[in-house]
């Protein structure tokens, strides 16, 4: 391999390495142990938030280890939720809010459209909705911003728009993401670095 494609190499390889040298901002955002840093409401609904079969943190659930309920027991009007103000956010710049989900197959079949909401607060088009289709899996679902605070808060609901679709909640993640001329100026101060050396090598 030549100077030049290895150059072209690593270019390619710290574009796609990006996103993932990020620290992410949301903090305990895998529930693995616990719902520390979240804040967990029934919502208006019937039972208490935290204790089981309601919203509560639940040790396993489907292969994840740690997850967090959003469940009112049947409370149309309820709209269990959990939420966290995320600080340290640059305004202007654009984030990804990831998550997985599942929803909860006891006594729930059927059809349950815009189930689950995403809520950022400020944010235009907010709250967002989603519905799950498929209760074998865990879902991916993921969503684009750009920022108007320093601080953002983040709210998940479940049983949304008067349904009865309980979901679990896991793996939380806020990245900002990386400006294309940022990544390109990056990739131009390499190549140049790359080319200066061949030059300097090149026989005479």
């Amino acid at each position: 391999m030549t100077s030049l494609t290895k150059t072209f190499a690593l270019v390619a390889a710290l574009a796609f390495a990006a996103p993932a040298a990020q620290a992410n901002l949301v903090t305990n955002g895998s529930f693995d142990t616990n719902l520390t840093g979240w804040t967990l409401s029934q919502g208006g609904g019937c039972g208490t938030a935290g204790s089981l079969p309601y919203s509560a943190w639940v040790a396993n659930r489907a292969g994840h280890t740690g997850a967090v309920y959003l469940n009112a027991c049947g409370h149309a009007g309820g709209d269990p939720n959990i939420v966290q103000t995320v600080s340290g956010l640059t305004i202007g710049t654009t984030y990804e809010l990831e998550w997985d989900f599942i929803r909860d197959t006891l006594g729930q079949q059927g059809p349950r459209p815009d189930s689950f909401l995403v809520e950022l607060l400020g944010i235009s088009g907010s709250p967002f909705e989603y519905d799950y289709v498929n209760n074998a899996v865990w879902q991916t679902n993921s969503l684009l911003f750009t920022a108007t605070s320093t601080n953002q808060s983040i709210r998940f609901s479940s049983e949304a728009n008067g349904t009865d679709a309980s979901y679990y909640l896991d793996d939380v993640t806020l990245f900002a993401v990386p400006e294309p001329t940022s990544l390109a100026l990056v990739g131009l101060g390499l190549l140049g670095a790359g080319m200066s050396r061949r030059k300097i090598l090149k026989p005479s």
